[in-house]
């Protein structure tokens, strides 16, 4: 998954490593309900095969199985970047589309977060993403420091899952200037924008998922990522290949990685499972 993450300050000081990420026995809430969310269209072929074997287990072990799936994100992303491209937009409002981006997935993902939290009361919840490569222990991974890492798996537990929210939303916020019209245009390209809403609601949102922390974690498992549209670096003939695929220019790194990125099937072991099982069985 290209989360929020990946684009904040990396550690310039040391080359880490994806064995350099902190091995630690996370222990959730213990519940006899889990609900698995899978909230991003391009990481399925990915996350599909693990979120099955884990259901497989929960089952043998008696427990009551939920799955929510956003199912139409590449769809939203596409009608986004078409009245973008109808507004033409410029290079130097690529950074304003990045945080737009990134705002409206946050604040979908925590909404739908927040309505499972109601749906589900007392059940653990487990939100699934693969990361941008398929990682080994010699990899760079600059991201080390984000998460913790199960003992004897691959599988990565996110630390700062409030923080995973609150700061592409309050980026995002910050990053539009309300007296602006060429600002408000851009924004009402978005179709879950609502500015006013977000800022009065989301501090709730955040509040309500604190509480219910010990019971929700963020997994992410290392993933190849290809794209359907390959660049050749070679700016000219880049546009001239996304305009003859229909694509936006300038297009942002979230629409890279989420409208045409797609994550490949991972080969997962038992271990991998076992580690899951072993977070949420309390």
């Amino acid at each position: 998954m290209l989360s929020t993450i990946v684009y904040s300050m990396f550690n310039q000081r040391k080359i880490l490593k994806f064995r350099d990420v902190t091995r630690k026995d996370v222990r959730l809430k213990k519940s006899d309900k889990v609900v698995l969310f899978a909230p991003h269209t391009s990481e399925t072929l990915a996350i599909s095969p693990l979120m099955r074997k884990l259901s497989e287990r929960l089952r043998k072990d008696k427990k009551e199985v939920f799955r929510e799936v956003i199912e139409d994100m590449d769809v939203r992303i596409a009608i986004n970047a078409e009245k973008l491209r109808n507004n033409r937009v410029s290079w130097n409002e690529k950074g304003l589309l990045e945080r737009l981006f990134r705002l409206e997935d946050a604040w979908i993902r925590l909404q739908r977060l927040s309505r499972m939290i109601e749906r589900y009361p007392d059940s653990t919840v487990l939100e699934f993403h693969a990361l941008d490569k398929d990682y080994r222990e010699g990899s760079s991974f600059q991201m080390a420091s984000y998460f913790y890492r199960l003992p004897d798996t691959r599988v990565l537990i996110l630390r700062d899952l409030v923080g995973e929210y609150e700061v592409p939303i309050r980026k995002g916020l910050r990053e539009v200037d309300k007296s602006d019209k060429r600002h408000q245009a851009i924004v009402g390209c978005f179709a879950e924008l609502n500015l006013k809403k977000i800022t009065e609601e989301y501090p709730i949102l955040l509040e309500i998922l604190s509480k219910n922390i010990e019971s929700i974690a963020m997994i992410e498992i290392p993933a190849y990522t290809y794209s359907r549209i390959r660049k050749t670096g070679i700016d000219l003939i880049d546009k001239l290949i996304f305009k003859l695929q229909k694509l936006p220019k300038p297009m942002t790194r979230f629409e890279e990685a989420h409208l045409i990125g797609m994550s490949e099937p991972v080969a997962l072991s038992d271990s991998d499972i076992d580690g899951i099982m072993k977070m949420i069985s309390g």
